[in-house]
């Protein structure tokens, strides 16, 4: 939801900071500016409140093929042998 208008605000201020300092280029520089600063200092402070990460996986095999692997299975096995 806040990605796209950064992206918008980024191509608009290229766009702008082509063209000469006048009339509304000016004045849409300067909001599209603003927007550029105040993304980095209020708006992703703020989605890093709200937003919940996932929780970090054992390992990157776990990451990447799924819960349970082979291996994992293997692992996670409790042999005779084994002191609880």
């Amino acid at each position: 939801m806040v990605f796209w208008p950064f992206v918008v605000t980024c191509v608009a201020l290229g766009y702008l900071g082509s063209q000469p300092p006048l009339g509304w280029y000016l004045i849409f520089g300067r909001i599209f500016t603003a927007y550029y600063f105040l993304f980095f200092l209020v708006v992703m402070p703020v989605v890093g409140r709200i937003e919940k990460p996932k929780r970090l996986p054992g390992s990157i095999t776990q990451a990447v093929l799924g819960e349970k692997t082979r291996f994992a299975r293997f692992r996670d096995r409790k042999f005779a042998t084994d002191v609880v």
